[in-house]
């Protein structure tokens, strides 16, 4: 469950990215391994040129003696050819990005191939250059670039790392908050229903009772939602493809079963099929369609339409009412944990909550919005389409 925001931290992070950066008035440690007596008089006579502090060059003809050297030097940049005795291409440049750590590497090649930038890139590297194709200028600009987003995405990596870190010691304490609260709780209501049973039905006390009673069902309640909520992560996620209508009639068989919904009806107006975990989904599901039955008009039979929708990479799921709607403003609100728009109907505050938290589990979103054709609210669903 993504507890903390990071938003806060940005203007932090640009302060330490740039704090981190070496200025021109700076020497300059670069490692580079180049195995060309040529290359590396070339590329040496340029850093020189384009950052006129200073530029302290170790050279290096061998991958092993590169990573030997990393170990006591601690440079600023590394420049990587991709071509020497015992190292070569595409995997060399993984091994180099791997031992460099947060070191910025920037590629140096003679390849004509269109696709090799693309492939340096992704295999870690900051930049390249072209041998022979530089100039002071565009060196000086590709030090300092490589160096300035080398810092900020290992400044980016350490804060989703703290980022996690303290979520799963929330989600914990969540966790555990919640399963200590259940003992106390039960013992509670048990006492509960031994007073509702030694009081007679006429004694003053009996209401009393109950109420406590009922009370601590709904905490207990309350409890389990947020243990439920707590303990969901991206590992419980086993998706399969299956047809929306399948889903559907497991996840409402028994919640219109009861005699006070009248002739409320749920529809699959399109069926189609859809990408998720199958135990998460039809908990989505039942999670929208209570909130439709929460929210339904007094006016008109409940009727809760339903259809899907392949979207190009995705795929859309639409549960739409008839009841009395939700207003702009509390749209994006009831989302929120505990968040209930009207106290005076039944809920808990926890099943938009935990409906987002399961659409975000399968990297999707959830909006609320006003159906087109008349009154009532509408979930829109977007999961990454199925396969």
């Amino acid at each position: 469950m993504a507890i903390a925001d990071p938003a806060g931290a940005v203007p932090d992070l640009e302060a330490q990215v740039s704090r981190a950066l070496p200025v021109d008035d700076t020497s300059l440690r670069v490692a580079l391994l180049e195995d060309d007596e040529v290359d590396v008089m070339a590329i040496t006579r340029g850093l020189s040129a384009a950052w006129p502090s200073g530029v302290d060059v170790r050279a290096f003809d061998r991958l092993a003696d590169l990573e030997n050297g990393l170990r006591r030097l601690h440079p600023d940049v590394i420049f990587c050819d991709l071509a020497v005795a015992d190292g070569y291409g595409i995997d060399l440049l993984r091994r180099v990005v791997a031992f460099a750590g947060p070191t910025p590497v920037v590629v140096l090649t003679r390849s004509d191939d269109p696709a090799f930038p693309v492939l340096a890139l992704e295999a870690g590297a900051q930049d390249y250059l072209f041998k022979g194709a530089y100039d002071a200028e565009l060196l000086g600009r590709t030090l300092r670039y490589s160096m300035a987003r080398s810092r900020s995405d290992e400044a980016v990596r350490q804060l989703a790392f703290e980022l996690k870190v303290a979520n799963a010691d929330l989600e914990e304490c969540l966790g555990i908050m919640a399963h200590d609260l259940r003992a106390p709780l039960r013992t509670g209501r048990l006492f509960a229903d031994r007073l509702v049973a030694l009081t007679d039905p006429g004694d003053g006390a009996r209401p009393v009772a109950a109420a406590l009673d009922a009370s601590l069902d709904r905490m207990e309640a309350m409890i389990e939602r947020l243990l439920r909520l707590a303990t969901l992560r991206d590992g419980d996620l086993h998706p399969v493809d299956e047809q929306l209508s399948a889903a559907v009639s497991d996840a409402t068989a028994d919640l219109l079963a009861d005699p006070d919904l009248g002739q409320a009806r749920v529809e699959v107006v399109r069926d189609g099929v859809v990408r998720a975990d199958p135990a998460l989904l039809r908990a989505l599901l039942r999670e929208l369609v209570q909130n439709c039955i929460r929210f339904r008009s007094p006016d008109r039979p409940l009727v809760v339409r339903i259809a899907t929708e392949a979207l190009g990479s995705t795929s859309s799921i639409t549960i739409g009412d008839n009841g009395v709607g939700l207003a702009p403003e509390y749209r994006e609100r009831v989302f929120r944990l505990f968040e209930r728009v009207d106290p005076s109907r039944d809920g808990l505050g926890f099943g938009l909550a935990l409906a987002r938290r399961i659409v975000e589990l399968h990297r999707g979103t959830i909006a609320l919005g006003a159906p087109a054709d008349g009154p009532g609210l509408e979930s829109r669903i977007r999961l990454p389409a199925a396969a």
